[in-house]
């Protein structure tokens, strides 16, 4: 289904929506789609307008006293935006640092926003032609049911169609469909578990990431005992052997399935591609980026891009070896947010021709004794495969790596050991690391000088000028007369802010069914500086 965003952004509009729900329209599809009752269905709705037309979080007060609700309704409305939290629908700011008061910040979630403006689902994300894509998928579906973020038929129904959009040649997918619902979920569980590294899993533990009623877990493990599941049947699956059949068994992927899924193939030397479970591999074809920069800046970077050209890199690490230096280029791009740094990445991959392994530091991070320092271990062993794969050393980038390459701390629980312990892989690595290297942070100043040191290059990002700005207006709206592009210059924005009030004046064009007026945008602009609160830039207009 395609909700009407349009439609949702009326039907919220009416002042007495709390209080005389629509029983038919839009919000009996609000109701289908997201499995939500006629209550639940108003509040989404009632979000999803204060988010599009502010694009900021909203306080439940605020929306209290837009819609003048009596107390009796505004503690039904506390209930029910747990419960569209719960659904991944919304994000309630205030949850991320405290339980849930009397007035949280909440604000439509990204996805959901995404998919009521393009009419693209969570699975547009995926490449259901890449075996590797998909199981991130999974892994992000089984994710978001252990935190109950989604009903076990969401989850279910949205296993099905996960598979039923699959690359029909894929080897995984010949597998899956042979299973009911359960059996998949349990082939992708013990998968991603192989991949990560653990191998064998209890059922016990399966389950309880899955199910919530005990009766699902007694059914479950009623099979397992009675031999009634067909994937363990097949031998797709296999019990762990001298496990604990009727207390707590264990299971695992087949040798057999193993080497048909992971057994290598020959690819064409246009298709070859990079599997991970810590990197993200992007080619650099498929990256697209207009950056502009000080000069400053540009010199930087230019200088970075000329040592690690094609042309040059090997002959310019031959000097340093010679020379007896490390021949590792370890660069950390530091400064505000929206500056650059990830953008000038983006860019040295695309003129150098070299792909990006990226790291995500939130999955490498793991609650398993050990685990963590594992992930940390193998980002390099898998960026050395890489070097080994490809015909040019491919970029290692830690982006937003703050947490990594901050201050070590006193230890004073399993967390902060982990941290340092993670910390001090990361150091002895860079310290006799061959590649190339590229961090990126918004926080200089908590950086431990043991990283300082390895870092070759540190450069600091800094906001575009007049000229970059007046560049970067000119890129992203194309249409404008050359003296509102200097107007508009004038102002200190960072890149990612103008990109922000771009997105949005195109959005109320697209909205308002025709070319949203000067006067919409110079309101976008000063929402956008009374929002980020910088001193010294005074309202515009044209």
């Amino acid at each position: 289904m395609n909700l009407n965003l349009v439609k949702i952004l009326n039907v919220s509009k009416r002042k007495n929506v709390f209080i005389k729900p629509p029983k038919t329209g839009v919000i009996n599809d609000v109701m289908k789609e997201f499995e939500l009752n006629r209550d639940e269905a108003v509040l989404f709705s009632v979000v999803a307008k204060l988010s599009f037309e502010t694009g900021y979080s909203q306080s439940l007060r605020n929306i209290r006293d837009k819609y003048k609700l009596s107390d009796k309704l505004y503690m039904d409305i506390i209930k029910n935006i747990n419960t569209l939290q719960k659904k991944n629908l919304i994000v309630i700011e205030k949850a991320r640092r405290a339980s849930l008061n009397v007035n949280p910040e909440v604000e439509l979630d990204e996805g959901i926003f995404n998919y009521l403006v393009t009419g693209k689902d969570s699975f547009s994300e995926c490449n259901f032609s890449d075996m590797y894509s998909i199981l991130d998928f999974a892994k992000d579906l089984i994710d978001q049911r252990d935190e109950e973020k989604i009903s076990l038929k969401q989850f279910y129904n949205k296993v099905e169609k996960l598979i039923e959009k699959m690359d029909k040649k894929l080897d995984i997918y010949h597998i899956l469909i042979q299973y009911p619902t359960i059996e998949k979920i349990m082939l992708f569980y013990a998968i991603i578990e192989h991949l990560t590294g653990r191998g064998d899993t209890y059922l016990s533990r399966f389950s309880d990431d899955i199910f919530d009623s005990l009766s699902d877990i007694a059914n479950l493990n009623s099979k397992f005992v009675n031999n009634e599941l067909k994937i363990i049947k097949d031998k797709v699956l296999e019990l762990v052997k001298d496990s604990d059949l009727l207390n707590d068994p264990e299971f695992k992927l087949a040798e057999k399935t193993v080497r048909k899924l992971f057994a290598s193939k020959n690819k064409k030397k246009n298709e070859k591609e990079f599997s991970s479970t810590v990197l993200d591999f992007t080619k650099y074809k498929s990256i697209k980026n207009n950056i502009y920069l000080n000069k400053k800046n540009e010199k930087d970077v230019s200088l970075i891009e000329n040592s690690i050209n094609y042309k040059n890199f090997n002959r310019v690490k031959k000097e340093l070896k010679q020379s007896g230096f490390k021949s590792g280029f370890v660069a950390l791009f530091y400064g505000e947010a929206g500056t650059g740094k990830t953008a000038s990445a983006h860019v040295l991959s695309t003129k150098t021709k070299r792909h990006i392994l990226q790291v995500d530091i939130s999955r490498i991070q793991d609650m398993w004794v050990g685990n963590s320092e594992k992930n940390m271990k193998k980002i390099f062993d898998d960026y050395r495969r890489a070097k080994k794969e490809f015909k040019r050393e491919p970029i290692l980038l830690f982006n937003e790596a703050d947490a990594l390459i901050g201050k070590r701390i006193n230890i004073s629980s399993s967390v902060d050991s982990m941290n340092n312990a993670m910390q001090n892989i990361l150091l002895e690595e860079l310290e006799n690391f061959e590649g190339i290297f590229i961090a990126t942070t918004n926080l200089i100043e908590n950086m431990d000088n043991a990283f300082s040191r390895r870092f070759l290059f540190k450069i600091e990002f800094e906001k575009p000028d007049i000229n970059a700005r007046t560049l970067i207006w000119k890129d992203k709206l194309k249409t404008l007369e050359e003296k509102d592009y200097t107007n508009l210059s004038e102002h200190k924005l960072t890149g990612a802010q103008i990109e922000n009030i771009s997105k949005k004046f195109l959005l109320n064009s697209v909205f308002n069914k025709n070319k949203a007026d000067l006067s919409n945008l110079t309101d976008l602009v000063n929402e956008e500086i009374k929002f980020k609160k910088e001193k010294g830039i005074s309202n515009i207009g044209f």
